[in-house]
């Protein structure tokens, strides 16, 4: 049965811990990430609007105590799980990044994802697999809700 990974990770980050395992497709950054011509000027795009939020965010996040900032190129990752209190740290890092330009909140178990409003999500992965492997349908398992 082939099998594809669709995961909020970094491509490389997901391939790195099932190497060898054969992938129809391997797809990261909450669906954005193919590493693939296909999507490679889209990517560029995406890297470029995340290094413009980086700029923004890491000094304003620097003093926060039990927060950090995952950069995966085509997204970014708050992390607080070390936080204090953390259903205010999540309303405060939600506030903060709310003004950002062209950012889409994923939010996760102690994490906010930040990712290119325009960018495909998992759903847009998930049918672009299927309709170029001519499969009708998909079997989904993950942590997610």
């Amino acid at each position: 049965m082939p099998v594809a990974i669709l995961s909020g990770r970094a491509r490389r980050d997901v391939r790195g811990r099932v190497e060898g395992v054969p992938l129809l497709a391997c797809v990261g950054n909450h669906g954005s990430d193919w590493g693939d011509a296909a999507h490679r000027r889209s990517q560029a795009r995406y890297r470029r609007l995340t290094r413009s939020w980086l700029k923004v965010l890491v000094p304003a996040f620097e003093s926060w105590r039990g927060v950090s900032i995952e950069d995966k190129s085509e997204s970014l990752s708050v992390h607080f799980r070390a936080a204090g209190c953390r259903t205010e740290t999540r309303r405060r890092i939600e506030a903060q990044v709310s003004g950002l330009p062209q950012c889409r909140l994923v939010r996760g178990k102690c994490v906010v994802n930040l990712v290119p409003d325009d960018a495909p999500d998992k759903g847009d992965a998930v049918l672009e697999i299927l309709e170029g492997s001519g499969m009708k349908r998909a079997v989904f398992v993950g942590d997610d809700v």
